[in-house]
């Protein structure tokens, strides 16, 4: 069976009713005015969008926000004309795009890739399951060898002058015009639909290097200190709202929550006492640093209740236990690879390379 091209998707899209009462909000109409004009170039698209990461107050994701105001995010814009083009243009536009973000990620330049298809018939469609179709082609001209994978990642490394390298995996998340409104409006983008790539393990690193010399962070103290309050703070700010997919846990509650490992409760939290962690967490320290709740899985690149066209929160959805200790638990099978980073060689006792891994860190 023939795969259905983007273009050829595109044509099979229905118009959302329920958009037509419920308009874009504010700054999304403000985006579209650029993104939409014939006359706009892709930088001008770029501009827009990195302006709204960054300003936009109802965004929660503060790893988004902070990238975007330290240009620490590489864009990949496919407009129609692309799309009309056909997806072995796509693929090969965004596989460039992805190839410069690595290498710029190398150097610790780039922590964020944002894959966006800006089209204003893809961003008034109705999220059903076309549109999921759409959105699971692009991924698939993305990531082309995880075509049957639910939580799909991609791979950043970075190499240090004194011959150490890390790598680390970046999740990767559906993000739409359509969430705008919905219960999944922490997923909301400008433009269509797109795909945002980040990995907070390098983030940190990077951020934990260039505060060594003044501070004497080290990795695992900034994912501790940074990234964890960051983390529990971004889902904080999105379960404000009336209609939520995702909030932090009581910590009394997730202490006896049966779906938490036996290893993990039995940790003391990160090794601290009480004071270190209140200093930690602050005003969030009533809450688990171990658990959060979703109505879905959040680790899923497109989740199918996106594409339920439910303005909503998921009729009688029950909350799942979601993780936070890939960012600072030893037992969490994932901390290596998403929050320390993975080592992959380092000089041996003669000052010579000692390979543990791949040596082309550009991959």
């Amino acid at each position: 069976m023939a795969v259905e091209e983007i273009d050829d998707l595109l044509g099979q899209l229905s118009p959302d009713p329920w958009r037509d009462a419920q308009r874009f909000s504010a700054d999304l109409q403000e985006c579209h005015e650029v993104m939409f004009a014939p006359q706009s170039t892709r930088t001008d698209i770029i501009t827009a969008l990195r302006k709204w990461l960054k300003t936009d107050p109802n965004q929660p994701c503060l790893f988004g926000r902070l990238a975007a105001s330290r240009d620490r995010i590489s864009f990949c814009i496919l407009k129609e004309a692309d799309i009309a083009r056909g997806d072995s243009h796509l693929r090969d536009v965004i596989q460039q795009e992805r190839r410069l973000w690595k290498a710029e990620a190398l150097d610790g330049k780039r922590h964020a890739f944002v894959i966006a298809m800006i089209s204003e018939t893809l961003a008034v469609a109705k999220p059903d399951e076309t549109l999921r179709r759409v959105a699971e082609r692009l991924c698939d001209l993305y990531l082309f060898d995880q075509p049957l994978e639910s939580k799909k990642h991609d791979v950043l490394r970075i190499g240090l002058p004194e011959g150490q390298g890390f790598k680390w995996f970046a999740g990767v998340n559906v993000f739409a015009a359509q969430a705008d409104g919905r219960w999944w409006n922490d997923h909301r983008i400008p433009g269509g639909i797109a795909f945002s790539m980040n990995s907070v393990g390098h983030m940190s690193f990077v951020l934990a290097q260039e505060r060594l010399a003044a501070s004497g962070s080290t990795p695992r103290r900034n994912l501790v200190n940074w990234a964890l309050p960051l983390a529990m703070r971004t889902i904080h700010i999105a379960s404000k709202r009336p209609l939520f997919g995702t909030r932090l846990m009581e910590r009394a509650q997730a202490l006896i929550c049966p779906m938490i490992p036996e290893e993990i409760r039995r940790e003391v939290f990160l090794d601290v006492a009480a004071k270190e962690r209140s200093e930690s967490l602050r005003d969030l320290s009533q809450y688990s640093e171990h658990l959060y709740e979703g109505s879905y899985d959040t680790d899923e690149s497109i989740p199918p209740a996106y594409f339920e066209a439910n303005a909503g929160p998921l009729a009688g959805a029950s909350m799942i236990p979601l993780y936070f200790t890939y960012l600072h638990s030893y037992s969490d099978a994932d901390y290596a690879s998403m929050g320390l980073g993975e080592q992959l060689f380092a000089p041996d006792a003669a000052g010579q390379e000692a390979e543990s891994g791949n040596k082309d860190l550009s991959e």
